[in-house]
């Protein structure tokens, strides 16, 4: 049975979590926003039994959205990435 020797490559993960933040931020924002649009648009374009299921689902996800931009406004020490 041969057993692998230990990487001596450097752990690139931190870096990539502190270059991707913004970006995935930018996402989430930019998502929160236009789902927040659209439950607007989507109250104003339908009505009846069909209005319900589509404004808790555009709610539901603008708040998801909405929430995982705030959680991302701080940086992640790298000592917490491990």
């Amino acid at each position: 049975m041969t057993i692998a020797p230990a990487s001596t490559r450097t752990d690139i993960s931190p870096l990539l979590a502190i270059i991707y933040r913004p970006l995935i931020r930018g996402y989430f924002g930019a998502a929160a926003f236009y789902y927040v649009v659209f439950t607007l648009i989507h109250i104003m374009g339908h009505s009846g039994a069909e209005l319900p299921p589509i404004i808790i689902a555009s709610i539901t996800a603008s708040l998801v959205f909405g929430f995982s931009w705030y959680a991302l406004r701080n940086a992640i020490p790298i000592t917490s990435l491990h």
